[in-house]
């Protein structure tokens, strides 16, 4: 019990000072890129020397097939507001779920202990980086209708479009400000707003703001009263938001209990393995374990595709 109790602390001691590094390594990156989206016409600054010389290696890897694959982790660190490059992330992933579990292996840790390691590194950034972009997706959701609400009062006030996007990154938190800050930046540096905001419908994944976006483009090749036909879209959007929120609240409670049900197995599983590995090793080194095991994850994921088919309601 007391060497697996060492390394469970070791592993936690690591983990938190490598957490209290990147915190304050990266802790005004937020706020220098925010400042510099607020200079209009200014061309986007040039990485430094050093910071290029260090990831040279992985910008060639990344210039075939791969470039697209680190422009969507870019967007999906972006959406998450974790401040770190692609590569940067990749490299503390390739350490927590590679590295760490190597050098445990090393020094000849029993190998139930470095599965769970490997199993806790290979699944806690990705699914750090997914429950930061779920959040910042809703409360992107709850700001929308008053970010409309500014757009609507500022075209009713003679200012332009244009103008009235820079009002709402001005007026409003993050996260949609950041979003409308980054539309504004890409019209001042020469992007058409047509382009601009289809991107960040394609960001965001927002259907209400589709629904905005496809009413201004339109509302910009033929015109018309945009401030009259957006406040119309604000009666069917605020509509959708509260169905949404009674659909939320009825099936909360189902929500969370498959969630509960489902990862708690896997979570007593892998404690178990950091805890107390010989009690859960006979799953590893066994044919009955292993097929037990495999049994165990395909009903797990037979489990989670039923229970998200049921909570997920398409209205």
């Amino acid at each position: 019990m007391l060497v697996p109790a060492l390394i469970l602390s070791a592993a936690a001691t690591l983990f938190f000072c490598a957490a209290a590094f990147l915190a304050y390594l990266f802790q005004d990156r937020l706020t220098v890129l925010r400042r510099s989206a607020e200079v209009a016409g200014a061309a986007a600054p040039a990485a430094p020397p050093e910071e290029r010389r260090r990831f040279a290696f992985l910008s060639r890897f990344a210039a075939g097939r791969n470039a697209g694959r680190l422009d969507r982790l870019s967007d999906e660190l972006y959406l998450a507001g974790v401040a770190l490059r692609a590569e940067e992330f990749l490299i503390i992933w390739v350490v927590c779920g590679v590295a760490l579990p190597l050098v445990l292996r090393i020094l000849d840790v029993r190998l139930t202990v470095v599965l769970a390691v490997l199993i806790l590194g290979c699944s806690l950034p990705p699914a750090f980086v997914h429950l930061s972009k779920s959040k910042s997706r809703k409360a992107f959701d709850r700001q929308l209708l008053d970010a409309l609400t500014v757009l609507c009062n500022s075209l009713r006030a003679g200012f332009s479009f244009q103008t009235a996007l820079d009002n709402i990154a001005l007026e409003l938190p993050d996260p949609i400000a950041r979003e409308f800050r980054r539309v504004s930046r890409e019209c001042h540096l020469g992007m058409s707003m047509e382009e601009s905001l289809t991107n960040l419908v394609a960001r965001s994944g927002n259907e209400d703001l589709e629904l905005i976006v496809s009413a201004v483009v339109i509302q910009r090749q033929v015109g018309g009263n945009l401030a009259q036909v957006l406040d119309n879209i604000s009666d069917t959007i605020r509509s959708r938001i509260k169905l949404r929120g009674d659909i939320r609240t009825l099936t909360s409670s189902g929500t969370m209990s498959g969630y509960i049900i489902g990862f708690m197995p896997i979570f007593l599983l892998v404690v178990l393995m950091l805890v107390n590995p010989s009690h859960v090793e006979i799953f590893f080194t066994t044919r009955t374990g292993k097929l037990l095991l495999l049994l165990s994850a395909a009903m797990e994921a037979v489990g989670f595709f039923f229970v998200r088919k049921i909570i997920n309601v398409k209205f």
